[in-house]
């Protein structure tokens, strides 16, 4: 990136210290100070900094204090050609060696590297913002010095007290490469910035980098690209009043971008939010998540296009961390996060279908996101049939209040959503079969949160021991006797005996945790209708646990 077009030195008789030697006897000698033999030497300057790629060249360019001639050509506005040869020359020097970006530092290249980002040259300014990019990271000191020039430049020129950080020109480019060398150079300045200088880097009120950076996540073709605006989304989110602009461009991306795009854009949104230590959200970015106009409708489409990403973001939204710590924050109600989610009619659908994906780790996240989603724990729906108090009943009202845009004929529990979705519990019961530890623990939790609500445990026995009056009676009840076209082909793939088998094996398998050994016996009882059968034990302290849960997991690179 930065460099010119120019063809590749073949092989020359001499060996490449004298090469070099004679490279910097040319651009040292006394017609440098002439127009057109200064002109002459912007190939003799590429050609230089193809050897500085060398360590041996690379010591020899800078024992031979060639630092301040690289910066006086940096400055030779006549000709831009030898400004963004010098500016590739500069990079290659200073890449991995932070004692050479301290000897350019003291050279002074830091400022005329600064003024070429507004040169009129693409080449000059892509080529610039990615020396600033290695001299930054060659050193903490560097780096200091390129953040405090940046911001002294932009200060003058504006006269203001604050100004649209340098950048933004190359930012706002229709120039792909302009925008690449940019998100390289912001990821490196907002590296390990403190959080009350993060909003320099904002470009103003209304962020402008913030469109450009997304937009790179969608290209494909250009992983170093992602990396680096991925990089400095997280950099710049430290600023909580980037939050908002970035959360919005992404989830804007969620719902009308390319399917790369959009896979981009969910991930992103999911490492953001995710908490190593706890496994679950950030409170507070959750509250900007679910501020967002789109997010639902957004993950709701993806997860029906069997999105991944999608899941993994559906199942961090959905995990509530229970454990007591000093973190005063307060996110969002989850279950009005688990309301709003199942009332897209796509949602359930899809995850239902990427349970049975062919990659264990995909078929794990929509199965997390199942028992997650079904962890509901705000009273009963309309079609709940527990003879639960009336206080229940008011406060999934509170729910229904709070979502005014939905239909409140439709409005019900997620267990009861899921219910509506013909074959879904065949497909979370087809789960316990896999070889993964993590797919059988994520649908025996889900399947125990499912079988929580009365009537719907029924049901499930049903499923396993009545596949077609639960076909008769799923059409009757819910559809009017006719099945959506998406709908997952009814009945268990195994006999009921074999299952119940299966659930007794489950119960001594080591890869499960305690909670899925205690999940698989409580399914085992509510499935089992052979009541002269002793039942397998359940621990104490599992009958007195609120709906299972899974710690969300980390996004993967």
């Amino acid at each position: 990136m930065g460099d010119r077009m120019y063809p590749r030195m073949n092989e020359q008789p001499m060996d490449k210290l004298s090469q070099v030697h004679a490279k910097l006897e040319l651009l040292n000698s006394p017609g440098m100070k002439m127009d057109a033999f200064r002109s002459a030497r912007a190939y003799d300057l590429w050609q230089l900094a193809e050897l500085a790629q060398d360590e041996a060249c690379k010591n020899e360019i800078l024992s031979s204090d060639f630092g301040p001639s690289a910066v006086m050509l940096l400055q030779d506005a006549k000709f831009p050609s030898i400004q963004a040869a010098a500016a590739v020359l500069v990079r290659r020097l200073v890449a991995n060696s932070p004692e050479h970006g301290q000897q350019l530092t003291n050279c002074g290249a830091v400022e005329p590297l600064i003024q070429l980002l507004s040169s009129q040259d693409h080449e000059c300014r892509q080529a610039a913002a990615l020396a600033l990019c290695f001299l930054g990271w060659s050193g903490t000191d560097a780096k200091d010095e390129v953040f405090s020039k940046l911001c002294s430049s932009a200060l003058e020129a504006s006269g203001a007290s604050t100004a649209p950080f340098p950048f933004r020109a190359l930012l706002e480019n229709d120039l792909p490469g302009e925008h690449e060398a940019a998100a390289f150079a912001i990821h490196m300045i907002s590296q390990d910035l403190p959080a009350e200088w993060i909003p320099y880097l904002a470009c103003g009120p209304t962020p402008a980098a913030v469109p450009c950076l997304v937009s790179l996540l969608g290209s494909p073709e250009r992983e170093a690209a992602i990396y680096a605006a991925s990089r400095c989304l997280l950099n710049l989110l430290r600023a909580p009043a980037n939050a908002s602009s970035i959360v919005q461009a992404l989830v804007q991306v969620t719902n009308a971008g390319s399917p790369f795009a959009r896979e981009q854009a969910a991930r992103q949104l999911w490492e953001m939010a995710y908490v190593q230590q706890t496994g679950a959200a950030n409170p507070q970015l959750i509250n900007v998540y679910v501020s967002a106009a789109g997010l639902y409708t957004g993950l709701g489409s993806m997860v029906n296009a069997g999105s991944a990403q999608g899941c993994g973001l559906a199942q961090l939204l959905t995990y509530e961390d229970s454990r007591p710590t000093n973190n005063v924050l307060k996110g969002p109600n989850l279950d009005s996060i688990r309301i709003r989610l199942v009332s897209e009619p796509e949602f359930l659908p899809g995850l239902a279908r990427i349970l049975q994906h062919p990659d264990a780790e995909v078929a794990a996240l929509a199965a997390q996101a199942t028992a997650n989603v079904l962890a509901y724990r705000s009273g009963g729906c309309a079609e709940c049939g527990r003879p639960a108090a009336h206080g229940l009943k008011a406060q999934f009202q509170k729910h229904l209040n709070q979502h005014s845009d939905l239909d409140p004929d439709s409005f019900r529990c997620p267990a009861h959503r899921l219910a509506m979705v013909y074959g879904a519990t065949k497909q979370l019961l087809d789960c316990l079969a896999s070889p993964s530890p993590k797919v059988v623990s994520a649908a025996l939790m889900a399947l125990t949160n499912y079988s929580n609500v009365e009537d719907l445990r029924e049901r499930l026995r049903m499923d396993v021991h009545e596949p077609a009056a639960v076909s008769k009676h799923w059409q009757d009840h819910w559809h009017g006797g006719k099945a959506p076209q998406q709908n997952l082909d009814g009945g268990i793939s195994e006999s009921p005996e074999a299952l119940l088998q299966r659930l007794m094996t489950l119960m001594v398998w080591n890869p499960l945790g305690s909670r899925g050994k205690d999940a698989a016996r409580i399914l085992y009882l509510r499935l089992d209708i052979k009541s002269s059968k002793a039942a397998p034990g359940v621990s104490y302290f599992t009958a007195v646990l609120p709906p299972a849960q899974l710690p969300a997991a980390a996004p993967t690179p």
